[in-house]
């Protein structure tokens, strides 16, 4: 599937985004029910953010990582880290459950409790960004839900939140995975920053029309191997790698999801040849286009 470009370029900046707890609650928890998108708004926040999706699909994107995402998909995202998720309107209404808390909330609870340590640690991890998986993901869902729904707040929500932290803290490395390569941080130079917003507004363009490494320089206005040096300072990974995850990510839902041949996929992508394609996915998901469209189809 295609993603499109529909916002104009200063929607794709990355900005702050201000949260505020309620009087008397040491964080924010609250239910969304978009009507038809997540829109892509490249923001981050001096919270942590535990992210659930309850309906809908698209592609995430946590610092230096891009993945798509379904229901189900459980993200723990550190304080300043830049992130969004986008959606396109034709998949459908998307709905999201959000938990958010400054790192000093449980700092002097941590300090002085030597059980709450491994905490520490995780919310550390979080730097990286971190995604739940199997089993402990459908029993932090519980949790998640009900902290969410107690509005009421209290000394039971924040046993709640501690014993969730406490369950990912104590997770097995396959359970809950990191999602970025580095630790991705806003840039202290705005000017960085507006530089790597324009970078995203063209990594944001449908696949197949992503412009090349040369382009995107000419479009920031730094010489390639400035570009090149520039990109992988501020993101964690290079230009090339980006694209090709892009890439292989719209491959993925179109072979899934369509009878298309694997030829038609590969260009409709954005590859110019089915080697490239065949070699470049092999590079991201460990398979072949062939054996993945075998192995996760639904008949």
């Amino acid at each position: 599937m295609a993603h499109r470009s529909v916002h104009s370029a200063a929607r794709r900046r990355l900005r702050f985004e201000p949260i505020h707890a309620a009087a008397g609650s040491s964080f924010y928890s609250k239910s969304f029910d978009h009507r038809r998108q997540f829109e892509f708004a490249w923001h981050h926040h001096p919270e942590l953010e535990l992210a659930l999706i309850v309906k809908g699909r698209g592609r995430r994107y946590v610092g230096d990582s891009i993945e798509d995402f379904s229901p189900g998909d459980l993200t723990l995202i550190g304080a300043d880290v830049p992130h969004t998720w986008h959606s396109d309107p034709e998949d459908g209404g998307v709905a999201s459950k959000v938990i958010q808390f400054l790192p000093t909330v449980f700092a002097s609870a941590i300090a002085g409790t030597p059980e709450l340590r491994t905490i520490s640690a995780l919310l550390e991890r979080a730097d990286r960004g971190l995604r739940v998986h199997g089993p402990l993901r459908e029993d932090v869902e519980r949790l998640f839900v009900r902290i969410v729904e107690n509005q009421d707040g209290g000394w039971r929500q924040v046993c709640d939140l501690i014993h969730l932290l406490g369950a990912l803290a104590d997770a097995g490395a396959s359970e809950v995975t990191e999602l970025s390569g580095a630790a991705p941080r806003r840039a202290a130079d705005e000017r960085v920053d507006r530089k790597v917003d324009r970078v995203f507004a063209l990594l944001h363009r449908p696949p197949d029309e992503i412009p090349s490494q040369a382009q995107a320089a000419r479009a920031v206005q730094m010489s390639p191997q400035a570009f090149s040096r520039f990109f992988r300072n501020a993101v964690g990974k290079t230009y090339v790698e980006c694209v090709n995850e892009i890439r292989v990510l719209a491959a993925c839902r179109d072979l899934i999801e369509t009878d298309r041949s694997i030829i038609e996929i590969a260009y409709a992508a954005g590859f110019n040849n089915l080697s490239n394609f065949n070699r470049r996915f092999r590079a991201v998901k460990g398979t072949t286009p062939r054996e993945f469209r075998g192995e996760t189809r639904v008949e």
